[in-house]
């Protein structure tokens, strides 16, 4: 129980980290929240893909005895895995498009003395 309200606490960090630093580099409070949703997602997306493989290969490659992955469930489950790698990535290539949208903006520009 503990473990997993420590992953989600982490993730929680994580996405909140990620708020902050896309309002720092972007002018757009959308852009901003649009980037970090992205990439909230993103990150489960990876997380639930890396653990899928590594299903895949701890019941499908090293299972000597008791349950094991083989056929179909072994193909489903890396097929499944791939796509939500592959999500994972495009997501957060839409995050930094997000964000690049969104822009810095040009600095303000410097007061002169009389004017």
């Amino acid at each position: 129980m503990w473990l997993w309200i420590a992953i989600t606490l982490l993730f929680v960090f994580l996405v909140g980290r990620t708020l902050q630093e896309n309002a720092d580099s972007t002018r757009s409070s959308l852009a901003a929240m649009a980037g970090t949703f992205a990439d909230a997602v993103a990150l489960v997306c990876l997380t639930l893909g890396v653990f899928g493989f590594l299903v895949a290969l701890v019941l499908g490659v090293f299972a000597t005895a008791g349950p094991s992955l083989a056929g179909e469930a072994l193909t489903h489950t890396l097929l499944w895995s791939a796509a939500l790698i592959v999500g994972g990535v495009l997501l957060i290539l839409l995050s930094v498009a997000i964000r690049r949208l969104g822009g810095k903006g040009a600095p303000a520009r410097a007061v002169r003395a009389g004017h």
